[in-house]
Formats: C-alpha cells, sequence, structure tokens
C-alpha cells in the first residue's frame, strides 16, 4: 500500500499496558534515482510521542536513528529541496510525493532502490510480514480479487504477527461485518486478544454486532439547532432515516456534505429524513457549519464533543458514521460514502 501524499499519514490506535522500554532502529536508505537536491522525511506516531524527522540524502544515502518501544507504523518519503520548505495552503495542489508506509521496527533497517515508493525495505519480521501483507493487498487490487477476504486469508495464516494485531485494532472504529470480524479476531493469538488493545477491539465487536443490519436502531432524545428536543422515534414513524454521525472540524465529513444534500434534495419528500448528530463542543463552529453548508435537515447536538450521548450509546469511535434506519426501525445499511447513498435510497424507496 504504497503512497502519495505525506496527507494519507496513517493513524495507529496503540494501546500499551505500562511504560515499554524504549529500543533503538538504526534507518538507512540508498536510492538511486535521486539527480537532484532532496530530503528524506519519516513520520511516526509511539503512544503519546509524534516524531517528524528530515534528513538530507548525499549521493542518494540518508539515514535515520531513534527509539521506539516496539515496531510501529511509519511514513517514509522524498522531497526536493526546492518544495520541501514550501507552506501549502488550502486550495494549493499537492507535489507529487515518492513514498510509502512501513513497519519502523527496534533494528536495523535497510530501504533500497531507485525510488522509495519501490524500494525493497529489509528489517525485522514485522517487517517481512509487513511486506506480504501489502504484496497481497497490491495483487488483489491488480487482479481485482475481493480485498475483504485477501486481508482474512493474510490474518487468519499469521495469527501471531503485530501486523494482524495491528490491522484489527486499527480498523475496529468502523466495523463493518461483526461476524466476519470476530471469526478474524478469534483466530488471532491469546496474547493479543488478553491485551488492552485486544480487548478494546472485542467491546467494539460487541457493539457492532448489537448495530449490525436487521438490528433495531436504539432511540434516542437530543436538542436540535433550534433547542427543541427531538427523538428518532418520532422521526422515524414510516420513514426512512440517515443518522449522520459529523463534526464541524471533521475534514473527511465534508467529503459527504454534497451527497448528503443530493440525497435529501431527492428523497425529503418520499418517506425519508437525515438526522444529523454532531460531535462538536463549540456551539457557534456547531450552528456556522450547519448555515455555511446549508443543511435543511435535522441537526443534533449536545455539544460534549467525542463524548456526545448519542456517539456514545451507537458505540461511534470516528466520524463520519452513519446508519441507514428502515420505517421500522431496523438498520438495513451502514456508512454508505457518496453516491452508494444515493443508489441505497433509489433501491429502498422505490421497492417500497
Amino acid at each position: 500500500m504504497k503512497i502519495q501524499s505525506i496527507f494519507l499519514l496513517s493513524t495507529f490506535l496503540l494501546s500499551c499496558a505500562g511504560v515499554q522500554a524504549q529500543q533503538k532502529y538504526n534507518l538507512n536508505g540508498n536510492i538511486t534515482g535521486v539527480t537532484v537536491p532532496t530530503y528524506a522525511f519519516l513520520a511516526y506516531t509511539d503512544g503519546e510521542k509524534s516524531v517528524r524527522d528530515s534528513s538530507l540524502l548525499s549521493h542518494g544515502k540518508f539515514s535515520f536513528h531513534g527509539q521506539v518501544s516496539r515496531a510501529v507504523r511509519a511514513n517514509l518519503w522524498l522531497l526536493g529541496a526546492d518544495k520541501a520548505k514550501i507552506k501549502l495552503k488550502v486550495g494549493d495542489v499537492m507535489p507529487t510525493i515518492d513514498g510509502t508506509d512501513m513497519m519502523l521496527e527496534p533494528t536495523d533497517i535497510t530501504v533500497e532502490g531507485t525510488t522509495i515508493a519501490s524500494a525493497k525495505i529489509t528489517a525485522g519480521q514485522v517487517q517481512a510480514d509487513y511486506n506480504v501483507f501489502n504484496e497481497s493487498i497490491n495483487a488483489a487490487a491488480k487482479s481485482g480479487d475481493e480485498m475483504g477476504r485477501v486481508i482474512k486469508t493474510f490474518i487468519l495464516s499469521h495469527p501471531n504477527s503485530q501486523v494482524s494485531h495491528d490491522y484489527m485494532t486499527d480498523n475496529s472504529v468502523a466495523i463493518q461485518d461483526a461476524q466476519d470480524y470476530e471469526e478474524m479476531y478469534k483466530a488471532l493469538s491469546s496474547s493479543y486478544r488478553s491485551s488492552n488493545a485486544g480487548q478494546m477491539v472485542a467491546q467494539r465487536i460487541a457493539i457492532a454486532k448489537k448495530f449490525a443490519i436487521g438490528q433495531p436502531a436504539i432511540n434516542f432524545t437530543q436538542m436540535n439547532d433550534k433547542g427543541e428536543m427531538v427523538s428518532l422515534a418520532d422521526v422515524n414513524k414510516g420513514k426512512y432515516v440517515l443518522i449522520d454521525f459529523w463534526a464541524s472540524w471533521c475534514g473527511p465529513c465534508r467529503t459527504e456534505y454534497p451527497y448528503l444534500k443530493k440525497a435529501y434534495a431527492q428523497y425529503k419528500d418520499k418517506n425519508f429524513e437525515i438526522i444529523g448528530v454532531s460531535l462538536d463542543d463549540n456551539k457557534a463552529s456547531w450552528l456556522g457549519a450547519i448555515k455555511s453548508n446549508g443543511f435543511q435537515w435535522i441537526e443534533l447536538c449536545d455539544l460534549k464533543g467525542r463524548l456526545n450521548e448519542v456517539a456514545k450509546a451507537y458505540g461511534i469511535a470516528a466520524i463520519p458514521q452513519s446508519f441507514l434506519i428502515d420505517p421500522q426501525g431496523r438498520i438495513i445499511a451502514k456508512n454508505l460514502r457518496g453516491n452508494d447513498l444515493l443508489d441505497k435510497l433509489h433501491m429502498v424507496i422505490k421497492l417500497k
């Protein structure tokens, strides 16, 4: 899973018991395709520590040295010296980035190739597993194979690998298929399942099963932007309802706004309603976002931020997330993105 943008940095949700000892890593790179002054950048998060380091290449060579408590996901990329000092503003075009993600292990690491994206990365067992994982993902992408099946095959065949453990931790924030996820989880090593991260995943699986497709949605009541109390049960009478979890500060949420507005315009008079639940803690920001984005549907917020009571009840650990509820109050779809929402509404409302 190579990257082309420094803004695609992956975020790992790491949970470690106690304070772990720091161990040294030595990363040495040799990129032969570099012909102009270039910087290498390394960025990673280890527990509460976030690191971003740089190294000027000399004849294609660079190095990084530091300490980590365990193998952690890191992003490594190159940027020409003329572009490295430019501060981008919103709306600016991103420069082309030669980069990749990797597992930064407390050991000796070598990165060799004509580019970072195509470089061979040699380290310990975790990086070796990560190489296999990426190769299977890339092969599936080229062949059109079902990605979920490929990932599941890797995890079931690597139950002791940190790559499998980290994948399960990271992707538990929005579980689509609880039964499938639980099958993978049960196959993992007992040491992972008994860890803090493993127990957190178990809790999220339990929540996902509670809100699986076909399950009844839990009723809730919260204040809207007009100061009125609104309940799901009242809105849901005879209507399809999309419960949309968002916040004014959520960048990815903005990508969905055009589709939400289009869906509302097309189906608001056909037994469809949207209930937006904001994870804002600032009233002015919340109301400002509603006005500036032209939201015309129901908007709720208790101004408790990420501790919003409805979000807590629905096990929301990341946004955007959504649930589509049928007129009988059952969950019929989750996390519909882009045109998938429009397609689903067209299907169910037309069938009705």
